[in-house]
């Protein structure tokens, strides 16, 4: 999952943690954004193997945000 996460460009930046455990993955720490968030989800949940996502404390930073969008106006 972790992988797949990495392989993704609209995931691989975020500060995420992936445990996986007996077929669920729990994601943790913080993305920038909501949508970052949800396609973090569904990534891990299309993942073989995975029964089920828990994004319990996966949180939203508006921080990482803000940064993420101040980042693509000065290029």
């Amino acid at each position: 999952v972790k992988t797949q996460l990495l392989a993704n460009d609209e995931t691989k930046g975020s500060a995420m943690k992936v445990e996986t455990k007996d077929n669920v993955v729990y994601l943790s720490g913080t993305v920038a954004s909501s949508a970052e968030k949800a396609k973090a989800i569904k990534v891990a949940k299309e993942t073989k193997g995975v029964n089920h996502v828990d994004a319990k404390k996966l949180k939203v930073s508006s921080k990482l945000s803000l940064d993420a969008k101040a980042s693509t106006r000065t290029q």
